[in-house]
């Protein structure tokens, strides 16, 4: 009977063979050719001087693994192979009673803020107070609560009123005191009386001095009924 050598697809007659660097698939290692392979495997490793031996080192080394691989944190959920992280929880936070100089605390009731910003934000919210103006040349108020006023905010300083009584231009009509006044001459387009269902407009100025004027208007000649409304704001010299 023939038998044939054994293969990787077949069975059969097996050659043995006692190298330990062959690559041949034909033959079978001896128990001599293992062990050899085994010892020459341990003697790369060389233990320094203040190391620790293989043996400690491969069951450290799976330990770590082993932790690595079921872990607790503080305040979050259980990591566990590939289970989703649920986050810290939202009552494990307890807001001191007092802030240290040391800590700067912020959360929906405790902003950290300059006082300089703080004294801004409090001077936008509260209502401006408006000073009137003195009139000039003969112009009066259009009616009860219409008088030409002043504000400033911030750097910035609101004019409004409603005038009549003025029948030539260009006319001054009032003055702005110092810390109310523009840097430049600036120049503005207000509303006038509506004549004929056509809406008319006035230019007027304020200079560098403070002096507010109407210098001219859309539209006819302006008679004493003839309204002005003045409304704009500039950015103050200081």
């Amino acid at each position: 009977m023939n038998i044939e050598d054994a293969s990787t697809t077949q069975k059969g007659i097996v050659k043995l063979n006692s190298a330990i660097n062959s690559t041949d698939e034909s033959t079978a290692a001896t128990p001599k050719a293992v062990k050899a392979t085994y010892d020459l495997a341990n003697s790369k490793y060389t233990k320094p001087s203040t190391g620790i031996s293989k043996y400690d080192l491969d069951s450290n080394v799976q330990a770590s693994l082993n932790k690595a691989d079921n872990s607790t944190v503080v305040g979050v959920s259980s990591i566990n192979g590939n289970i989703l992280i649920n986050g810290v929880e939202s009552t494990v936070y307890t807001h001191p009673s007092t802030h240290p100089a040391t800590m700067i605390v912020e959360d929906a009731t405790h902003r950290f803020v300059t006082d300089n910003d703080k004294n801004n934000w409090n001077t936008l919210l509260n209502s401006p107070t408006w000073n009137i103006l003195a009139l000039q040349n003969n112009v009066q108020i259009y009616a009860t609560s219409t008088d030409l006023s002043y504000c400033k905010i911030g750097k910035i300083v609101y004019v409004r009123g409603i005038l009549k009584n003025i029948t030539s231009l260009p006319i001054n009509i009032a003055t702005l005191p110092v810390g109310y006044r523009p840097y430049i001459s600036n120049v503005f387009i207000c509303p006038s009386s509506i004549e004929s269902n056509i809406p008319t407009f006035t230019r007027v100025s304020v200079s560098n001095t403070g002096v507010i004027s109407i210098d001219g208007k859309s539209g006819s000649a302006p008679t004493t009924s003839t309204y002005f409304a003045i409304f704009f704001s500039f950015i103050a010299e200081n």
